[in-house]
């Protein structure tokens, strides 16, 4: 059974939030007659359940972030505005961006692992982390579902899901082109056209370019990292041949370039410190990481309008392609490097059909399949310093390393192979009206899913300790598994609903592609399945005269088997990659968020996220090989909370409207490993601004705005580790950037 326990040390509590939210509620009641004021906010409408419904009739702790939202906080991409959901994050680590939901996430350069929270554009699933780089390009609204999500998103939605809704092509000419400046060189061009085509057919297509010069400093070749070239495209074409048929075709296409700083080194090989530490953006490489992404996708929509339903059917294909060099030995001597290519295609296939009808049982059923194949290429050099001194902390003086490890210059370290995956679903979920106020909620998936893996590697020149060598292995794993969730809805009145719920889901087994020792590879490198059971309790309202909406939520989670990435102590400083089913863990706490507008021109906002993730049992676990138990888990802040407030004002005198918007973000700390050592995984808590200011002219479709992101230049840890051969890094959130754009519209 649940047992809401949150214990949180005495630091939060819900003092603050719960009496607000029941005050709220306790005025919805109170005043159910009152006419509302023709200045409100609008009605928000979500497809979190495969239909389009306003969000308070959704039962689900979920956050909307719309395009509106999107260019106030001059946020391009899903890193750059998951401030604004509580209990979510999607940070970079090591050249890949990993969600986190309520705690839970993961994942990695290893196509033998899936995501725990799956992103979809359209409806279509984007696949691994390598793929969650696209520009968030006329997008309408970025939907944020925490919880498992098994029913109708299955596989691989244990922590939750995020749903992007593109805008679609519009039936009159509109565009509109958008061009911007600031620091660090930067320089940005957005343009779109929509509008009809034929009688019938609509059509929209958007361009958008972006580049900066980069904000960390190499020592080596005074070098900037960390730039950024990103240029992105999507066209559509709607087409409606009759009242009841309308179709989509949907093309997206990102190409981003970006030399980039994966970490600054806290010590040197083998945990040696450095005699000289490193300042703030300060990196020492000889070989210059980068990330290259090149990410295209198609999708083709079919909605058809029949008798008391609506069918659907998405085709989609995405197609991912990523290289990565980095600097293995983080150092300015060239000693080892490791060159990674990935490869994701996947195709998939959704039939549903969805009751349209009024009445008192409401119902979406439907197929899913998928096919996906992953291949990674990847090869570790060994560079020409190899016989460079460095200070091994079992021998008394510095030795060459290239004795101490047996590495010759030139000797490379191959690992190649692939996993397919075929994934088949029948989902469901029903809606029944008990009573008048009281509703039913029911949802069912069955996903069978097979995968094969195909792996080699070829460790004869890995030196000492050596990797192993594996040719031409060969496995194959499949799993069958039922995802119920059960809830009830009760509609308090015509502003408040309340509800509780039921939920699983499943994260499919895999295997550890990565690098492995000769006792790994002898042993077992594949794990099991994770699954998650979650109770939600929440209650969605607003204020008859719809001036303030607020939404509550308390949830516990109870995790089996789950997967955990942790480099193994070896000894010496050495370690390994171990990917391995955990025993148990825990996620539970709450969020919260309200908006409202105080009047005519002056509206705020504000979210909070309290969390308690925690292994319950994970024996083995710490580095001394003692039980993980009452341990964070990764990357699981206590607290997370957003403030925003817009004010709009008319300035005549400057022949039009100003336009103030503020954006405050905090996140408390948290750790990067399961040892939560204050001083090697320690990740600090993070105090960010942003703000905009715009002027909308009055006689002319233009708007001319300052923006700034990290006003304050707060400095922040966003990601922490440790690699093979002991070296400590840690990277850091971006420094303050500020800019100038402007907009004109046709």
């Amino acid at each position: 059974m649940p047992h809401f326990r949150l214990k949180f040390r005495g630091k939060y509590s819900f003092a603050c939030v719960v009496p607000a939210l029941a005050q709220a509620a306790a005025c919805c009641h109170a005043g159910e007659q009152q006419q509302a004021d023709p200045a409100m906010l609008g009605e928000v409408v979500v497809t979190a359940q495969k239909r389009a419904e306003p969000i308070g009739n959704v039962p689900i702790s979920m956050t909307v972030v719309d395009r509106k939202d999107l260019e106030n906080s001059h946020a391009a991409t899903l890193t750059e505005m998951q401030q604004l959901a509580p209990n979510f994050s999607l940070d970079q680590q090591l050249g890949v961006n990993t969600v986190t939901v309520r705690g839970v996430g993961g994942g990695g350069r290893n196509i033998g692992f899936d995501t725990r929270a799956g992103v979809y554009v359209d409806g279509v699933y984007m696949g691994q982390t390598q793929a969650l780089d696209q520009s968030l390009l006329d997008i309408e609204q970025v939907e944020i579902l925490r919880g498992p999500q098994g029913s109708l998103f299955g596989r691989n939605t244990v922590a939750g899901a995020v749903n992007i809704v593109t805008r679609a092509p519009s039936d009159k000419f509109e565009s509109a082109v958008r061009a911007g400046m600031g620091n660090y060189s930067a320089r940005e061009g957005y343009a779109n056209v929509s509008g009809p085509m034929t009688d019938g057919m609509q059509g929209r297509l958007s361009v958008g370019y972006e580049a900066r010069d980069g904000f960390t400093t190499n020592i080596f070749d005074n070098r900037n990292l960390d730039d950024l070239k990103r240029a992105s495209v999507r066209g559509q074409i709607a087409f409606q041949p009759t009242d009841r048929l309308a179709l989509n075709l949907s093309v997206d296409h990102t190409d981003i370039r970006q030399d980039i700083a994966f970490g600054e080194a806290v010590t040197g090989m083998f945990d040696v410190p450095l005699a000289q530490p490193y300042s703030g953006r300060t990196v020492n490489y000889n070989t210059v990481p980068h990330v290259n992404n090149t990410l295209f996708g198609l999708n083709l929509t079919l909605n058809y309008d029949m008798a008391g339903a609506a069918l659907t059917a998405i085709t989609g294909y995405r197609d991912t392609h990523q290289n990565l060099l980095n600097d293995v030995d983080w150092s300015p001597n060239d000693i080892f490097r490791v060159d990674y290519t990935d490869d994701f295609r996947q195709l998939s296939q959704e039939i549903r059909i969805a009751s349209t009808a009024k009445g008192a049982l409401r119902y979406v059923a439907g197929v899913y399949l998928m096919h996906e194949f992953a291949d990674t290429n990847r090869v570790a050099t060994v560079g020409n310093d190899t016989n460079t001194l460095v200070q091994h902390p079992l021998v008394p003086s510095p030795i060459p390393f290239g004795a101490l490890t047996n590495l010759a210059p030139g000797n490379t370290v191959p690992l190649w192979g692939s996993v397919k995956t075929d994934s088949y679903a029948l989902f469901g979920s029903l809606d029944y009206d008990l009573a008048e106020r009281l509703t039913l909620n029911l949802g069912a998936r069955y996903t069978d899913e097979r995968k094969r893996l195909f792996y080699n590697i070829d460790g004869t020149a890995s030196g000492t300790p050596p990797m192993g060598t594996a040719r031409n292995y060969t496995d194959s794993r499949s799993d069958g598994v039922l995802t119920p969730t059960a809830g009830l809805t009760w509609a308090a009145n015509k502003s408040l609903n309340l509800y509780g719920k039921y939920s699983t889901g499943f994260k499919s087994g895999g295997w550890n592609f990565d690098y492995q020792t000769p006792t790994q590879i002898a042993g077992k490198i594949d794990f099991n399945r994770e699954t998650v059971g979650s109770y939600e309790l929440g209650l969605k309202g607003a204020t008859p005269d719809r001036r303030m909406s607020y939404d509550l939520a308390l949830f516990y989670s109870r995790f089996r088997d789950l997967q955990v990435f942790q480099f193994a102590d070896l000894g010496g400083g050495r370690t390994e990659m171990q990917l391995r089913n955990a025993a148990k863990a825990e996620s539970e706490g709450m969020e919260a968020s309200l908006r409202a507008l105080l009047t005519d021109s002056f509206s705020v906002g504000g979210n909070i996220g309290i969390l308690r993730a925690t292994f319950d049992s994970f024996p083995g676990g710490l580095t001394g090989g003692g039980d993980a138990a009452g341990k964070r888990l990764p990357y699981a802040p206590d607290l997370t909370a957003a403030l925003t407030a817009n004010y709009r004002m008319s300035a005549p005198s400057l022949g039009g409207w100003l336009d103030f918007y503020g954006e405050y973000s905090h996140r408390s700390k948290s750790y990067s490993g399961v040892d939560n050592s204050e001083t090697t995984d320690i990740i600090g808590s993070r105090n960010v601004v942003n703000a905009r200011v715009s002027l909308a002219a009055d006689r002319v479709p233009l708007r001319l705005s300052l923006w700034g992101r990290n006003l304050f230049d707060s400095s922040y840890t966003t990601a922490r580790g440790r690699d093979f051969f002991g070296n400590q890094y840690v990277r850091r959130g971006d420094p303050r950037m500020f800019g100038v754009e402007g907009r004109y519209s046709f």
